[in-house]
C-alpha cells in the first residue's frame, strides 16, 4: 500500500461527533514524502510542516484533517529520533513542579506511570519525589536506547493499548506533551481511566492553542504541526475529559525552563539564523529564562 493511500480524512469531531468544519490552515504537506521519522521526531527544528488545520463548527476544537493510518504512525514513532537529550535537565525540572502540584490531588502516591517517556528522565524524578513503583511507555528504540541502566528496564517499549498495563493499577498517569499526538483521543482517555485507580489522576501536559504565542503566531507557531493531531483550548480539553468519565481538579498555564537558544529556536526566525544559534558555542545561549510559552496543564481524577 502506497503512502498516500494509508492517508484517511477525520471527518467528524472527536468532542462532539460534528462532521461540519471550517478550515483554518491549508496543507503545506505532500504526504508521499514527509512520512519518515525525522519529521516525527520530538523538539527537531520546527519546519512548518502540517496538514489541513480545520476547527469544528460546533464545539470549536481544532484538529488536523488528514489521519495516519495506525500501523504507519506506530512506524514513524518507533523509528523517531531522540533529538532532545541536551533539554532534559530543564524539562526534568519543570515537569518536576507540575507532578509535585498534582499529587496534592490524590491521596495515594505509590505507582506511577508516564506515557511518552522517551529516555525516562521523568521515571527517574518520580522515584526521587517519592513514588515506590514507576512504569513508562515509549515508542521510539532509539529514545529508550539513551535511558541510564536503572531506568531502561522500567520502560516498556510499546504505544499505550488495551492490556499493555493490569487495569487499576496506577495512582499517577503522567502525559507530557504527547496527548495532542493522539489520533483517537477518546480511546486514549478510556484506557487511562482504567488503568488509574480510583482516586487516581491524570496529568495532560500540552499546547494551548488559544495561549497567547498561539494567536500571535499563527500558522508560525511551533505548535501548528504534522504531528499535532488535535490541539485543545482549556475549554475543549475539559470537555473531552469529562465525556470520558474524569472529574476535573485544575486547569492552568505552567510555566517551563527553557534555555535561551531553544527559546530563539521556537519563534519564527529564519531558519538560517536558527542554524546559526544551535551551532553557537556562545555561553549567552545557555542562559536560562522561565516563561509561561503557551502550554496547558489539566488534573483530573478518577471518581
Amino acid at each position: 500500500m502506497s503512502e498516500q493511500k494509508k492517508i484517511e480524512l477525520r471527518e467528524r469531531c472527536a468532542l462532539c461527533g460534528h462532521n461540519r468544519y471550517e478550515v483554518i490552515y491549508p496543507s503545506t504537506v505532500d504526504f508521499s514524502k514527509h512520512l519518515n521519522a525525522k519529521i516525527f521526531s520530538a523538539r527537531r527544528m520546527p519546519d512548518r510542516i502540517h496538514g489541513t488545520i480545520v476547527r469544528c463548527k460546533k464545539c470549536s476544537l481544532i484538529r488536523t484533517l488528514e489521519i495516519i493510518s495506525n500501523d504507519l504512525l506506530s512506524k514513524l514513532y518507533i523509528n523517531s529520533r531522540f533529538t532532545y537529550k541536551n533539554l532534559t535537565n530543564n524539562l526534568r525540572t519543570s515537569y518536576g513542579r507540575i507532578l509535585l502540584d498534582a499529587i496534592r490531588y490524590t491521596k495515594r502516591k505509590q505507582s506511577f506511570l508516564e506515557i511518552g517517556c522517551g529516555n525516562g528522565f521523568m521515571l527517574d524524578e518520580a522515584l526521587k519525589i517519592g513514588f515506590q513503583r514507576v512504569s513508562g511507555i515509549e515508542p521510539s528504540l532509539e529514545a529508550i536506547s539513551r535511558a541510564v541502566k536503572t531506568i531502561r528496564p522500567l520502560i516498556k517499549q510499546d504505544i499505550l493499548r488495551p492490556g499493555v498495563f493490569r487495569k487499576n493499577s496506577f495512582d499517577v498517569i503522567a502525559v507530557f506533551q504527547v496527548f495532542d499526538h493522539i489520533p483517537d483521543p477518546n480511546s486514549f482517555l478510556k484506557i487511562c481511566l482504567g488503568l488509574l485507580r480510583c482516586g487516581g489522576i491524570l496529568i495532560l501536559m500540552n499546547h494551548d492553542v488559544e495561549s497567547v504565542s498561539a494567536r500571535v503566531f499563527g500558522e508560525k507557531s511551533p505548535i501548528v504541526d504534522i504531528e499535532h493531531t488535535y490541539l485543545y483550548s482549556q475549554n475543549t480539553i475539559a470537555k473531552v475529559l469529562k465525556k470520558n468519565g474524569y472529574f476535573i481538579s485544575t486547569i492552568y498555564n505552567p510555566s517551563t525552563i527553557f534555555s535561551l537558544g531553544y527559546f530563539l529556536r521556537l519563534l519564527p526566525l529564519p531558519k538560517e539564523l536558527k542554524v546559526v544559534i544551535e551551532k553557537s558555542k556562545s555561553k549567552i545561549f545557555d542562559i536560562n529564562i522561565k516563561i509561561k510559552p503557551g502550554n496547558l496543564c489539566a488534573i483530573a481524577s478518577k471518581k
